[in-house]
């Protein structure tokens, strides 16, 4: 190729080039605009702090689901599972304005909306209910080896109780009173007849197997996931509230249904289980998350979160089954925005009173 021919050659690969540059600004430019174009003051990035429970338990795992899948229907909430101790320090979060949506048990949550018991001196917190989750069942984990064969042997044992500040704790501690265990005072979760442990579920699990406590008082969702790794490697056995104590129970503690765990939940446990538990809500702050905010999230978990979830996880498939199961054993009224889309859609949306 001559000399002439080369200039000509790289003038056209040049101008090709230069075409390409122009075409491909252009194309971004337009591609920018459209973008822009689309977007409305609604659909501005929202941020959301979603306090739930420690590390490793089912409610961390279904938050953490949640704020995956949530993005995925609505780009504009940016939620982000933050572990925590559980339903007090989430409420507490509520208080102090940096949580707006999060999850809670019954009685602490009925107490905060009403400005009574712990929250006397904080006064009514403002927030709703956005849905039921899931149910919790109380029970009790011991080696097969073990000389205890129910809660009346706890005596002289060391027995973990859940989490410090978190709802099991507080529930757990009311099992043992309605046994006729004594706390040491009356502000305390410590017992005379009994050593208890404050702590979370995954360090009980590990505890319980390396023979340092001696069981497992759990008011949690079925399966307790490190209790169930545990009980796949080490026997279990596992005990219900006896109903010969259900009234004495709920003398001093209200909030909590009979309650059936089928058989085969845990590994070597044969046989359905009674027992007590309770509800539990995914709720919101009314003055941090606008009504507009709580409709777009109720619906987008019910008709397109709820369905995945329920293939996820076993505790969600009844929900997921049964809708009306969202609604019920509500303990405080539901957030505006989500007594919205349940009216739309027929379900009750009634309260309850302990």
């Amino acid at each position: 190729m001559n000399r002439k021919s080369k200039r000509i050659l790289t003038f056209v690969l040049c101008a090709i080039l230069a075409f390409g540059l122009v075409a491909g600004c252009s194309s971004s430019s337009s591609q920018q605009k459209t973008q822009s174009d689309t977007t409305t003051p609604g659909e501005e990035t929202q941020f959301f702090s979603f306090p739930c429970s420690q590390t490793g338990t089912f409610q961390y795992m279904y938050v953490a689901s949640i704020s995956g899948l949530m993005k995925e229907v609505h780009p504009e909430y940016n939620m982000t599972c933050e572990a925590s101790n559980g339903t007090s320090e989430n409420i507490d979060l509520v208080y102090r304005g940096e949580a707006a949506i999060t999850l809670a048990s019954p009685e602490r949550l009925y107490n905060a909306y009403n400005g009574t018991g712990k929250y006397e001196d904080k006064g009514k917190l403002n927030c709703g209910i956005l849905w039921s989750y899931m149910s919790q069942a109380t029970l009790l984990f011991v080696k097969d080896s073990s000389d205890i064969y129910g809660y009346e042997d706890l005596a002289g044992k060391k027995v973990a109780i859940g989490a410090a500040g978190s709802s099991n704790e507080f529930k757990n501690s009311y099992v043992l009173e309605a046994y006729g265990y004594t706390r040491a005072s009356e502000d305390v979760y410590e017992f005379n007849e009994l050593t208890t442990f404050s702590i979370d579920y995954p360090e009980a699990a590990q505890a319980l197997a390396e023979g340092t406590i001696d069981a497992i008082i759990a008011t949690q969702p079925l399966p307790e996931p490190s209790i169930y790794e545990l009980s796949m490697t080490t026997k279990l056995r596992v005990y219900g509230l006896d109903e010969e104590i259900y009234a004495n129970f709920r003398e001093k503690y209200a909030w909590m249904w009979d309650t059936i765990v089928p058989a085969n939940v845990y590994r070597d446990q044969d046989e359905l289980i009674t027992t007590l538990g309770d509800p539990n809500y995914v709720w919101a702050s009314v003055d941090l998350l606008s009504e507009e905010d709580a409709y777009n999230i109720t619906k987008a978990y019910v008709e397109v979160l709820l369905p995945q979830l329920a293939k996820q996880y076993d505790q969600c498939k009844a929900f997921n089954d049964d809708h009306r199961l969202l609604t019920a054993n509500w303990v405080i009224p539901g957030h505006p925005g989500a007594v919205k889309y349940y009216n739309a859609i027929g379900l009750s949306t009634d309260v309850i009173e302990p």
